[in-house]
């Protein structure tokens, strides 16, 4: 499953809960807004016809005359106006009215007001009519007063409050939205800053520095319980790391002198083939006890890998340490070397025990009569190159695993290439194996290009035994 981001997730819902919120107190504000100005138009109108109310005049004959201003009698007046009233008497009969198109008269029931609306229906003047009717007594007798407004001023105006709000002002709307989102990242991101140095801390801890831990004097409370138990539990591999170093050092120390006393009691023994015989198998325990003190020493980690390092030379040097046993199996290595120098930081050592590992293990599964390559790199690297039968692709992933033998018939202990490996980690750099280009199988390990220095430093050997393929000119042992 692929890990997921923590901060992206907190991202993603905060900027989604601030747009969700955005829009909602968007739109209640408009509805609000629209309500408003609903309600202004309603008291508009109520006003409007307590106005005309107040200008009706009941003359001694029961006749009802009307007297409006001069500025609310232009607002009624003409066949095109969106304003419209009529006076009505308990019959619903139009008394006095400015538009025979006036809406029927609503039910007012206990009231002595009400407002309405309705489509209006009309082509020249379409939209929602928005009226108010009115009971009053005037001179003792019961009047109804209506007025309408077509809703195409009312409309404009609902129009012009949401374009006011939305786009004249929208951009300081998503201004303020965005800086609060930002302000809302920041204190997240702070408030993650702890988690992030635990990553840290985490990411330091290794072999080499097991005592470090995580601080808790400025852990938050919530992840507290988090970095004491994770604190117990470093305590805990820590201790069983120590004693594993300890016990794969001290049974090699131990392992040692009995091994060099059997040696000892082998020398005199008097058959040749049975001295031969239990060499081969003393040489083997040795062989083990060495490489397990090499475990031991790589799992303590108190290998320098800052050493500077001539590579021609190194592996030039390897290469003439292992020439004999190559030559005693009637096989022989050749070395090609990368042009000029080329200087590396790492652990001569460490390098060593790799390079023999590798070189050993060719010399093993190739062929009497052939040759085991090792080629310089400037990438850098060294390819150790065999013509034995080659590692078939699905044992590949298991070859580097300790104490595993793809072969049990064979002599050899199963940790040379979990050395390799072990000791490559360390560097930082790789290992790997692939088909050589002859047949056989291809070692390539490579060091950081961290690891490189460079070329221009002075010698730190003679470059001449570089260029031989070592063995070639030594007789072979049939």
């Amino acid at each position: 499953m692929k890990p997921y981001s923590l901060f992206r997730r907190i991202t993603i819902g905060l900027s989604v809960t601030m747009a969700i919120a955005f829009i909602c107190a968007c739109s209640w504000l408009f509805v609000k807004a629209k309500w408003a100005n609903d309600r202004l138009h309603e008291r508009a109108l109520l006003a409007q016809v307590r106005d005309i109310a107040a200008h009706i005049d009941i003359s001694a004959e029961n006749g009802v005359h009307l007297h409006l201003p001069v500025l609310l009698a232009e607002a009624y007046s003409g066949s095109e106006s969106r304003h419209r009233f009529a006076i009505r008497d308990t019959s619903g009969q139009v008394l006095i009215g400015n538009s025979g198109r006036i809406g029927e008269l609503p039910e007012l029931s206990d009231k002595d007001h009400n407002v309405y609306k309705y489509d209006s229906g009309r082509r020249e003047h379409p939209g929602v009519v928005l009226g108010a009717a009115l009971r009053t007594q005037v001179g003792g007798r019961t009047i109804y007063v209506q007025a309408e407004r077509v809703s195409e001023q009312t409309k404009g105006l609902g129009k012009q409050v949401l374009e006011e709000f939305l786009v004249d002002g929208d951009w300081l709307y998503f201004l303020f939205l965005f800086v609060l989102v930002a302000v809302c990242l920041w204190i997240v991101n702070r408030g993650l800053r702890p988690l992030r140095q635990m990553s840290e801390i985490a990411r330091s801890i290794g072999p080499a520095n097991t005592h470090v831990r995580f601080p808790t004097d400025d852990a938050p409370r919530e992840i507290l319980p988090c970095v004491l138990s994770l604190n117990e539990v470093l305590d805990r591999l820590e201790e069983g790391l120590k004693r594993q170093r300890e016990f794969n050092a001290n049974a090699a120390h131990q392992l040692r002198t009995p091994l060099a006393v059997l040696m000892a009691n082998v020398q005199s023994l008097e058959d040749p083939e049975l001295i031969e015989l239990l060499k081969i198998d003393v040489d083997h325990m040795a062989r083990i006890v060495s490489q397990l003190l090499l475990v031991a020493q790589l799992d303590s980690l108190t290998i320098d890998f800052t050493e500077l390092v001539e590579l021609n030379a190194l592996v030039a040097d390897v290469a003439a340490n292992l020439a004999p046993i190559a030559i005693n199996a009637g096989k022989s290595i050749k070395l090609e070397r990368n042009d000029g120098n080329l200087f590396v930081r790492t652990s001569s050592f460490a390098l060593k025990a790799a390079l023999q590992n590798l070189i050993e293990n060719a010399i093993k599964h190739t062929p009497r009569g052939t040759a085991v390559g090792v080629r310089i790199s400037d990438l850098p690297g060294v390819d150790v190159i065999d013509s034995g039968p080659g590692i078939s692709e699905e044992l590949r992933p298991r070859i580097f695993e300790r104490f595993w033998r793809g072969d049990k018939s064979t002599d050899g202990s199963g940790l040379g290439l979990s050395i390799v490996e072990k000791i490559m980690k360390a560097m930082r750099g790789t290992v790997s194996v692939t088909d050589a280009p002859s047949g056989g199988a291809q070692f390539s390990i490579r060091l950081s290009r961290a690891a490189l220095v460079g070329r221009n430093l002075k010698e730190l050997s003679n470059p001449d035994r570089l260029d031989k393929t070592i063995g070639e000119d030594l007789p072979r042992v049939a």
